[in-house]
């Protein structure tokens, strides 16, 4: 295994920081932090298994919005105009945010249901 000189690690951590200050400053991901704000002091007051699965879905839905975001900001640069490719690509990437809120929302179902 090849060492990580300090400065190298230093300096990713830095760029991790900017990619979340530039994640923050989109709504969507505003919104899921709320959710993650929102379930983690749920999480506080019941504790439940379905609430750490919640909760891991959320921060999950969080990293899948920064991989989205990265692709629409990539393909926006890649063809400013509309493109049906590109609208697919996009279409895709917001799919998986879906699949994720649907999910969450099936637990969420079940806590309430029992």
């Amino acid at each position: 295994m090849v060492p990580v000189e300090p400065s190298n690690l230093l300096q990713a951590t830095i760029n991790s920081f900017r990619g979340i200050v530039c994640l923050l400053r989109e709504r969507s991901a505003q919104r899921e932090l709320l959710l993650l704000i929102g379930f983690l002091i749920a999480h506080g007051y019941y504790p439940s298994i379905y609430l750490e699965i919640v909760i891991l879905l959320v921060g999950i839905m969080l990293a899948l919005e920064a991989i989205n975001t990265a692709i629409e900001k990539l393909s926006d640069m890649i063809e400013p105009n509309f493109s049906p490719a590109i609208k697919e690509i996009k279409d895709l990437g917001s799919s998986s945010i879906m699949i994720i809120l649907f999910l969450i929302s099936v637990i969420i179902l079940k806590m309430l249901w029992y």
